[in-house]
Formats: structure tokens, sequence, C-alpha cells
């Protein structure tokens, strides 16, 4: 009796004589535990930690044997509860589930060994060797950006849901960001992770609000913490001031039109009486210029300007600074690892960051770490495909070392892929475009504290995957529209078009032909395809296959970048037109563009213990049966077993092979590089073969039928013929005749529900209708005259 006699006065004595709640934290904690209120302990073993707030949240220990100690003067005279190695509490659930939260925690570690789990669950983890944070998946961690000590220290973790990005801060010093998943786990283990691997230390308070807190919250909390704790807030060293303009360690300067870049360093002498400031430019090592100026000083100071100029090519550079007094010189700076070369972006989901490819190559560099919300991670360093903060992904990888081995051009890649996000979440927040916890903000505030905006060349872009085709090109014409604008300088940008996998929606068919259509009315867009592509596995690939997409991309950029005449096949086969070669209606021709290099169809592979061919994969409305495929240069000829009144075309299947669940892995049709055609949904068939010039025969970016604008469209839409338009040829007789014997225009949505509009006006070459009463999604706009049928992808939206 007298045991429970002062177990009950125990508690009193902490719950009533405890420091009180201080004023200046945000309310609206769904977890706060001190280690001097709520606690009930027998002896000093604590069998219960209750919350300090209204949430009724509370920690219980699981056995005798695993529960931990409470000290009653620890971490600045305040007590702490010491988890021994082998004790653990288990909250109430508590933790969000698939929502923002903040979290901090403040713990003295004893020692190192295991993983020193401290705030965890079942498959959400916070431990301390190094401090990281992870949700369900070690290969997917947020980084604290120091090591722990065995002094006291204060861990805040802020996770945004919107991007799934977590970062880390030790003492009010901000580390990486990284994409960590969605957290679906509510279960808080104290000092362990599902049960297990322990922590050797001290917790002295856990703070849990169910939100990101603003950067002032987050900093008040903080604030109480450390000063509770008698914890030293991190303070940045203070900048350099005697220089205001000089490269970085391993700077990568973009080549201007003169194959190189200038380099000018700035600053101030506070010396006393130096004569002159002095810039030593070596290359490789090896003295190959000086610069000098001298120096006049006003109040204790001289301002100088030394200019120099490197050269692209594959050789390193590095300059010393020296301020020279009576001959002798004294060195002020050293920067060195400084290159030349061309800049491109790396944007989408898991494709763009996954690798297995350990190789870092000298001549390959990166801004900043991949996916940061860290704002003072702005070092230029090795890339690697390997991940971390300087991982570039594997395809980025490889194709940085296509260009530099085969034009001797360094190249740097600023990568701001997150894996698992749709499009939306890859979009700009255009009242706060640098928001550093959102995923383009991200980037751009890399590329624009690297000077990169006006200087990259190129973006690649892969993603998809987490999206249904609803708004997905309405989506992707902003993103795109908001890329050329931030990014004036890019000239291309390369859509890979998804394949089955992944996420596998019902409607992906539908939004892989949104991708394969987008560069029809997108002059600096190309889209190529990521069927065909070896070691996929079903939604990834090993290292074969991002090899090959590097590979694929390289020749798309060495065409349009480096001067390259090997141009046949490099961009993958897009579907130009299909039509029924004669009246019997048994034979159906689909034509692709550009020149290919003659088109092949792959042997049948077994799935499902069945041969799958790619004639029971290529679909016409109505049903028709194919017998059989035979191929001609850049067309191949549909054989039917009986005449088909079909009016669209389609190839391969959404996700599945026929009548089963098994993903659909090909066969494909491939061009002579092996280059999968791009897949296509719902495509019309014309009833005759289009007369107009051949579009293989005409530049990549007025590869079209027609022009659709507005496109996404609401209201009104007008079609601009180019047969019409003086850039692509004079017109001819037929063409001419063209909008004098239109009467009607056709639009087929996805389901092959075909709309006549026969209210429209003409003006010149362009045709204008209204889009009210169509359907919202995906059309295809047909107009048949004379001797010739046009076609054309719409997308309308309300």
């Amino acid at each position: 009796m007298n045991k429970y006699l002062a177990l009950f006065a125990f508690s009193l004595l902490l719950i009533f004589n405890s420091t009180p709640a201080v004023a200046q934290m945000p309310s609206g904690t769904s977890l706060w535990l001190r280690a001097d209120q709520g606690i009930t302990a027998v002896g000093n073993l604590v069998t219960e930690w209750r919350s300090n707030d209204a949430s009724g949240a509370r920690a219980t220990g699981i056995a005798p044997i695993n529960e931990p100690t409470l000290v009653p003067s620890a971490i600045n005279g305040h007590p702490v509860v010491r988890f021994g190695g082998a004790h653990l509490m288990m909250c109430s659930p508590v933790y969000p589930v698939a929502k923002d939260y903040t979290l901090f925690y403040v713990l003295q570690l004893i020692n190192f060994s295991g993983s020193i789990n401290v705030v965890s669950g079942t498959t959400h983890a916070t431990y301390a060797n190094p401090t990281r944070l992870l949700h369900g998946d070690f290969g997917t961690l947020a980084t604290a950006p120091v090591a722990l000590t065995t002094a006291p220290t204060l861990v805040t973790v802020r996770y945004n849901q919107g991007s799934q990005n977590a970062s880390i801060s030790i003492n009010g010093q901000q580390g990486d960001s990284a994409f960590v998943g969605t957290n679906l786990d509510s279960t808080i283990y104290l000092a362990a992770y599902a049960g297990g691997n322990f922590m050797t230390g001290d917790i002295a308070e856990v703070v849990l609000y169910p939100r990101a807190l603003s950067a002032a919250d987050t900093r008040k909390t903080e604030e109480y913490l450390l000063q509770r704790y008698g914890i030293t807030r991190y303070v940045a060293p203070p900048v350099d001031t005697t220089f205001t303009s000089i490269p970085q360690p391993r700077q990568f300067y973009p080549r201007d039109a003169n194959n190189g870049a200038d380099i000018s360093v700035r600053g101030y002498v506070v010396a006393p009486n130096a004569d002159s400031a002095a810039l030593l430019l070596y290359r490789d090592q090896l003295l190959i210029e000086r610069t000098s100026q001298k120096l006049s000083y006003t109040n204790g100071s001289a301002p100088f300007q030394l200019n120099t100029r490197i050269q692209s090519e594959l050789r390193e550079y590095r300059i010393e600074v020296l301020t020279v007094k009576n001959g002798v010189g004294t060195m002020l700076a050293v920067r060195d690892s400084i290159v030349c070369g061309d800049v491109y972006l790396i944007a989408g989901q898991s494709n763009t960051v996954f690798g297995g490819v350990s190789n870092a190559l000298e001549f390959v560099r990166t801004y900043g770490g991949t996916a940061s919300a860290n704002k003072g991670d702005t070092l230029f360093s090795n890339a690697n495909a390997s991940g971390g903060g300087s991982n570039i992904g594997a395809f980025g990888m490889r194709l940085a070392e296509l260009i530099m081995q085969n034009h001797a051009v360094p190249v740097c890649i600023i990568n701001g892929g997150v894996g698992g996000t749709s499009i939306e979440q890859n979009s700009r927040i255009d009242n706060q475009p640098e928001l550093l916890t959102s995923i383009y903000g991200s980037m751009l505030y890399r590329v624009r504290k690297s000077k990169f905006t006006d200087k990259a060349k190129a973006l690649f872009w892969y993603q998809g995957e987490s999206n249904q085709v609803t708004n997905y090109a309405q989506n992707f014409r902003k993103l795109h529209t908001d890329w050329l604008s931030d990014y004036p300088s890019l000239q291309r940008v390369y859509m890979v078009q998804i394949r089955p996998g992944c996420a596998n929606f019902a409607s992906h068919d539908l939004l892989r032909d949104v991708q394969r259509a987008m560069q029809d009315s997108l002059p600096k867009l190309e889209v190529t395809s990521a069927v065909a592509l070896p070691g996929h596995d079903g939604c990834h690939y090993t290292p074969v296959g991002y090899t090959a997409l590097g590979n694929n991309l390289f020749r798309l950029v060495e065409r349009d970048f480096y001067n390259s005449t090997d141009d046949i096949g490099v961009s993958a086969p897009a579907i130009l037109r299909a039509y029924f070669t004669g009246t019997d209606r048994t034979k159906i021709a689909v034509v692709f563009k550009p020149k290919t290099g003659g088109l092949q169809i792959q042997a049948d592979v077994m799935a499902n213990n069945i041969a799958q061919s790619v004639r029971d994969h290529i679909y016409l409305d109505g049903g028709a049966k194919i017998n059989s495929i035979s191929t001609s240069a850049d067309t191949i000829f549909l054989h039917l077993a009986a005449a088909s009144n079909a009016s669209n075309i389609s190839y391969i299947p959404a996700v599945y092979y026929n009548n089963t669940t098994v993903v659909y892995e090909g066969p494909w049709i491939v061009n002579a590089r092996g280059i999968g055609a791009l897949t296509f949904a719902n495509f019309p068939i014309t009833a005759k073969p289009i007369t107009q010039v051949e579009d293989n025969e005409t530049p990549r970016a007025l590869r079209t039928s027609m022009r659709i604008v507005p496109n996404p469209a609401s209201n009104e839409v007008s079609v601009f013929l180019p047969e019409l338009d003086a850039i692509h040829h004079h017109p001819t007789s037929a063409e001419s005749q063209i909008l004098q014997d239109l009467s009607a225009i056709t639009l087929v949505d996805a389901l092959g529900i075909q709309r006549t509009i026969t209210t429209f006006t003409i003006t010149g070459n362009q045709v204008s209708f209204s889009t009210l009463g169509i359907p919202v999604g995906q059309h295809t706009v047909r107009i048949d005259s004379g001797a010739l049928a046009l076609h054309g992808n719409l997308v309308v939206v309300r």
C-alpha cells in the first residue's frame, strides 16, 4: 500500500511543481511530452508519460523489463527519461497520416551503438546514426546537416505532404530536404522502431504539430527549446566580405558562343599598403596566365576587379588570388576544379532519379541537392547516379557521359525529379515560384542561384505514372509554358512517353496518347518512348534500361545541339495517318513519322503461358480481327480477316495483355535502331490515303497535320491548315480547294463517338468553331474535303 501512495505522491509532484508552459509556443500540438510533467513512475521506472496539452495522448511502457527511468536533473537541470538500450514506450496513435507535420525533440545520446531510433513507428522512423527520417522505404531518406555528439541536441523535422518532402535541422542548422513518401503509420515508439532498434540516451521533450509550421513559428518553438535546455543555436560563419564575386570550388560555367566563359573576380583588399592584386590562372596545374591590378585605398580598403577566360574542354582550371606588396605575394583565395560546358535540366518522377550506377565523372557536375529545400544548399559538386544530394539519375548520367566522351564538353545537370509525384505536384505555384518545399520551386531556386536560367539548353521530362488522363494535357501545357518563361534559353523539351507499369490506371492508354500528341502543337517539344527499353521491372529499370534511354536521348541531343548528321531513326516513330488501302476495306496502312529507317515488328513473347503478338494488341473499333502484319519502310499494313467499318485504331492496351492481369511488356513496333513507336489510342482511320506533301520530308518542328489554338480549349477553337501556310510549301490546286469544299468538321472522342460540326467560320487558312456543348476530354478533329483528309488532337476543358 505504501508503494502506491509513493507513486501517487510522485506523480502529483511532477504535475503541480513543474515549469509552466511557455506562452511563446504556437498552440495546436497533438503531442507534447515534457519530462517534468505528466510522468507516472514506480520508483524511478516510468510507466506512463502524459501529453502536456488537450490532446489526451500518452506514452506507456510495454512491459516492466522495457520501462525507462526518470532522471530528475540532467539537461540544464531539467529531468529526462533515460532509455538504456532495451527500453521503449509506445504512444497512442497520434502521428499524422498522409498530412503535414512538424516534430521537435530534445535528446542527449549516451552511446552510438545501433540505429538509435528516437521518435519512430512501424513504417516511419527518425533515427540518429546519422540523424535521418524515412517513411517506409530505407531508399528514400532525409538527412540532417551534421552528425550528432553526446551533447544535448534539438532536432527539428518538417514534412510537407504536397511534395512528400521532409527536412531535418540540428540546433537550428538546416539540412537537406529529400523525398520520403507519404507517412501511412500513426504509431509512435519512443526510443525504438517497430518495437526494436533501440536508443541509449535521454529524451527531455517531444513536441508534435499536425501541420507544417511557418518559418516564424518553427523558430519560435526552437527558441523555447534551445533556451530551456541551454543549447546554443547554430550560427552560420560570417560571409567572406573580401570578395563580392569569386568562383566556387568545382564551379561550372556555361559556355558561350565562343566556346568559353569569362571569369570576373571582384572585391576589396583590406590588408594595408598592398601594391596590387593578382590573379593566376592554371590549366591542369600549368600556369597559363597572370593578371594584376594596382590598388588605390580609400578609408582602409582598395577595390579590385580581375578578369580572365577559360575554354570549354575536358580540362580543369584553377585560380589563385593574391595581394602583392614589395614583390611578395600573399594568398587571398584558391578556387580549383573549375570547368566550362553545357547545362541541362531534368524533371519528373522516380525514373528521373533512379540509378544504381555508381560512376562519378570528373567533368559531370550538378548544383545543390536533388529536390533540396535547404536555402543554403548552393554548392557545385561532381554528379552521381547512386543517390544522395548530388544524384542526377542514371539516364541523366549516361546522357552527360556520352556528350562528354563524344564532344569533349563538360556537362552540368540539375535534376528536380521526385519519385511517386503527380504532374500537379510538379507544377509551379505562381504566387511563390521559388517555394523551396515545392518541387518546381526547389529546382527553380537552384537554377537561378547557379545563374543558369538563361543558359540551360534543354529539359527532360519523364512523368505520368502517377496521373490519370484527366486534365493532364492542360497541366502539361501550363508547365511547359512556365518552363519556357522561367528558363528562356530552353531550345528543346524532351518528354518520355510512359509505358504500362507503376500505377497502372485504366486511362493510361489515353494519357500516353495525350503525351504522344503534345509535340504536334508545341514546336520545342519532342516525345520519345519508354517502350522497348530493356531491364524494365514493371515500374523502373535495371542500369541497362537507363543506359539505353540515355543512349536514345543522346542521339536527339546530338542532332539538335552538336551538329550530328546521323539523324535517321533517332526519333521515336509516331503515327502520322491511318487509312484503308482499297474499297474492299480489308487492309489498313498505318504510316509513321519521321523517317525511321524502316519499321520492325518484334517476335511474339510468352505471357500468362500464351504467345502474345503485336497484332493482337492493335485494336480497331468494332472488334475487327487482324490476321497478319507486314511492313514497308515507314508503313505497317494490317491485313484484316474481313471487311471492316472501323473508324479508329489503338496500339497496345492501357495496362494488361488481353484477358489477363499481366502488365504488357511487349512485343513492340520498333524502328531500325530499336526505338519503340509511340503508343496511340483512338486514332482516326480515313477511307482513302491523304495526298498532302509527305510529312516525313518536313522539318521536325513542322510535322503536324493541323495546328489547333488554343489547346486545351474551353469556348472556341481555331484550326490552322498548314498546307496553306507558306512556311511549308506552295499549295497545290487540291489544297487550295480544301476550304471551298469544306461542309463539315468531324470530332471523335475517346470512346469513338462522332460529332459533326456544321457551324464554323473561315478566315484565310483558319477555321473557327465553338466547343460549347462538346464534352470535356480528348477529341480527334477531322477535316475531310476534296482530295485531302487532315486530322489533329483537341482537348476540351471547362
